[in-house]
């Protein structure tokens, strides 16, 4: 199993790093660093998922690192990250 982000999520999570960076470069590592331990393993990912609350009959699931929510499908052996959105901005 292996875990991929979308294009557009790459960007959501650049645009993140950078966001934070800008506030706390402590703050943008520590994210960093946290969503290294997270995706590390695709299993423990999807078995820690929650379903979205916004949308629960749909089959992504989100986890929550600081203050960006993760939003991931699983098809086949691949964990797609679909979306990296900042959980405060909502």
């Amino acid at each position: 199993m292996e875990i991929r982000f979308t294009s557009a999520a790459q960007w959501q999570f650049r645009a993140a790093l950078e966001a934070l960076r800008r506030r706390s470069l402590d703050a943008a590592v520590a994210l960093c660093r946290d969503a290294e331990a997270a995706l590390r393993d695709p299993a423990t990912l999807v078995e820690s998922g929650a379903a979205l609350p916004e949308f629960p009959g749909i089959p992504f699931r989100e986890i929550v690192l600081a203050s960006y929510r993760f939003f991931f499908r699983t098809e086949g052996q691949t964990v797609w990250i679909g979306g990296v959105w900042n959980a405060l901005e909502e």
